[in-house]
């Protein structure tokens, strides 16, 4: 026999049978809470008992080594706690099915890294970072129009490729690479921010590199570190797959249609012909930027990356804008210096401060541009390096 009390915002249920009587009370915020109201109405014990109580909507999804006790989810003997508990009762409540978290769940638990494990919770409360069906998730990246990394370095690549040929040690991040490096080569402290490792993050963290945005997928067994800057919103991992061009935010849920990104462009990745499209847009706009920040540098106006006739562009785009602006802007200023036929000590320091923004900016090392023309008495010189100094940190500052 069922027994109810409802409320505008709760449902008392009490179910009597030969084991005697049980209590159910769950409000109106609770995920199975139109489907408790359904079995009341068929009369369905059993259905009323499952749905009230979440552990044992959880544990009908079981995989692997994670189940459910006593109310608590379990990763064997553990008990866990937290986000990665929240992540399961978000999906149950949308009628997603939690398998692909779970999935997730064993394979971060044989992470060979305690503090990864515990740092990839945070990680995942950013959006638009879904789960895959076979337990990985994705991520974003940000690269150059050339599928070449922002930054480069000398870390070992076990598969994938670096531009060799110019031997920059920029890794090439093309759809459908899989790049892996020794993974105790990259840095596992969270506390440094800048280390080397293979990178990826959430949107908001990529629209801040390059000119392009990719997708890659990562096995949670291959993260090392969340470093604690930039709101926890990037990762260092030693394996990740580019599977995808970025064109709009993926859902919060899982993923299981980026694999035909080179064909339908559904989930946020790009067709072929999309693709050339934007591509082709972002260069129109990096031609654009640098032509006008090369021509208010030679010209002696004031820098304005922020140019106004840019507002409706996205904010990746906006980026484009800024770094190739500002780009052109050093290029134009030091062009203008170099014809200048003044020598005195504000033309050297704007000389040297021109050199110093560009070869920062561009990532190249200190003192690339730095060449002191020998007839420079010495205090031309110290003019020039200090000036080169001051824009050699203003251009790290930009580019970052």
């Amino acid at each position: 026999m069922i027994s109810t009390s409802i409320t505008s915002n709760s449902i008392t249920v009490v179910v009597t049978n030969s084991n005697g009587n049980k209590v159910y009370s769950i409000q109106s915020s609770h995920p199975n809470y139109a489907d408790v109201l359904d079995a009341i109405r068929n009369g369905d014990e059993l259905a009323i008992e499952s749905l009230c109580n979440i552990s044992k909507s959880i544990e009908a999804f079981a995989e692997g080594h994670v189940s459910v006790k006593n109310g608590h989810v379990y990763y064997k003997d553990k008990v866990l706690h937290g986000l990665v508990v929240d992540h399961i009762l978000e999906f149950i409540a949308k009628k997603i099915s939690p398998v692909p978290m779970l999935k997730f769940i064993n394979k971060l638990m044989i992470n060979p890294s305690y503090r990864a494990i515990n740092e990839l919770y945070s990680f995942l409360q950013h959006r638009q970072m879904p789960i895959t069906p076979d337990g990985n998730f994705i991520a974003y990246k940000g690269v150059q129009t050339s599928y070449y990394s922002v930054h480069s370095g000398t870390i070992t690549l076990l598969t994938g490729k670096a531009d060799g040929e110019n031997n920059t040690g920029h890794i090439y991040n093309g759809i459908g690479e899989y790049i892996s490096v020794p993974r105790n080569e990259v840095c596992d402290n969270k506390e440094i921010h800048c280390a080397q490792g293979l990178h990826a993050g959430s949107l908001d963290y990529a629209l801040g590199w390059g000119s392009r945005r990719v997708l890659v997928e990562i096995n949670p067994i291959d993260v090392v570190s969340i470093p604690n800057d930039c709101g926890c919103m990037k990762l260092r991992a030693c394996a990740y797959k580019v599977i995808g061009d970025y064109v709009s935010p993926l859902n919060n849920t899982y993923c299981d249609a980026y694999s035909s990104c080179a064909n339908d462009g559904d989930d946020g990745c790009l067709d072929h012909d999309d693709e050339e499209s934007v591509l082709q847009e972002n260069d129109d706009i990096a031609q654009e930027a640098f032509e006008a920040g090369w021509n208010d540098g030679y010209d002696g106006e004031k820098c304005d990356v922020e140019y106004d006739g840019c507002i409706e562009l996205p904010q990746y785009q906006l980026t484009i804008w800024s770094e190739s602006y500002a780009a052109g802007y050093a290029d134009g200023e030091a062009d203008r210096i170099e014809e200048d036929d003044e020598s005195d000590s504000e033309a050297l320091y704007d000389a040297g401060y021109a050199m110093g923004y560009r070869d920062a900016f561009n990532s190249k090392s200190y003192g690339a541009s730095s060449e002191n023309n020998g007839d420079w008495s010495e205090d031309d010189s110290e003019c020039y390096q200090e000036g080169y100094n001051k824009g050699y940190d203003a251009g790290v500052k930009n580019r970052k």
